[in-house]
């Protein structure tokens, strides 16, 4: 934001300039008495709450889905891997979010499996980012899913699964893509240990479905002073898909990420 204020016979009159793209042309001139300031910090706290953006994550996203959800849902989170392999339509739902054009773009859900009847790790691990390259998928952030160590996602070790999380972080950020944690306090402390830090930066992806799009709720922990996004609301089915709600608070897409592809007209 820009603004600058003079003295108007005993009234200030303030200018401001909101930058972000779908603001770009927007003047507020707001002329008020010095007396009433208090009303002027109210309005300055809600104009960043309305620079927000929802969004879905799914596993199967068509581009009628999407299309149909567009005004409301301007970025997606597809769900690609899990019980230690690709999900089969993983690379069509990514191409179809970006065929419908959702302005906040598009990542990716990565759960893995950690015991012994699913490939080691990294191999794991592996398997997805030479998926994301064959397939030239456009990507913003890879996301880890941290939650559970009773179900074969994770070990019940905290070393070793801080160890695992860490070589994750470095395979990915290796091949330029940006890396995200997908959790909450609770699972996040269970399966990495109270009060453990992850010593890299990463984004965060909480869950808390009170029906709020909004980190009002949000209380930090594992090192994460501000989330990135919030789910919202689970099992939703409209337009044809079933999906999660999803809140960012951010008016554009991140702006590094693996971009070396180009996505393919659907089918």
């Amino acid at each position: 934001k820009q603004w600058y204020q003079r003295r108007v016979r005993g009234s200030t009159r303030l200018k401001i300039t909101l930058k972000s793209k779908p603001f770009a042309n927007l003047v507020i001139i707001l002329q008020f008495k010095m007396k009433n300031i208090l009303a002027l910090l109210v309005l300055l706290a809600v104009i960043p709450c309305s620079l927000g953006m929802t969004g879905i994550d799914l596993e199967n996203g068509t581009t009628q889905g999407y299309a149909c959800g567009q005004t409301t849902q301007q970025f997606a989170i597809v769900h690609c891997f899990n019980n230690g392999e690709v999900l089969p339509l993983c690379a069509q739902s990514v191409d179809n979010g970006w065929y419908v054009d959702l302005k906040g773009g598009i990542d990716i859900l990565f759960k893995p499996c950690i015991n012994d009847t699913c490939p080691n790790p990294a191999v794991q691990m592996k398997n997805m980012l030479s998926y994301i390259s064959q397939n030239h998928l456009n990507l913003f952030t890879l996301f880890i899913e941290v939650n559970g160590t009773n179900n074969g996602t994770w070990t019940n070790s905290t070393v070793s699964n801080q160890a695992i999380l860490a070589k994750f972080y470095k395979e990915i950020t290796n091949s330029e893509l940006k890396m995200g944690v997908f959790t909450d306090q609770k699972e996040w402390e269970a399966v990495m240990g109270t009060g453990f830090t992850f010593p890299y930066k990463t984004h965060l992806w909480y869950h808390h479905h009170d029906n709020e799009p909004s980190f009002s709720d949000y209380k930090p922990f594992g090192g994460w002073a501000t989330p990135e996004i919030k789910q919202f609301k689970k099992d939703v089915h409209g337009c044809g898909m079933h999906y999660g709600e999803n809140y960012r608070n951010s008016i554009t897409p991140p702006t590094s990420g693996h971009t070396t592809g180009h996505y393919q007209i659907p089918h």
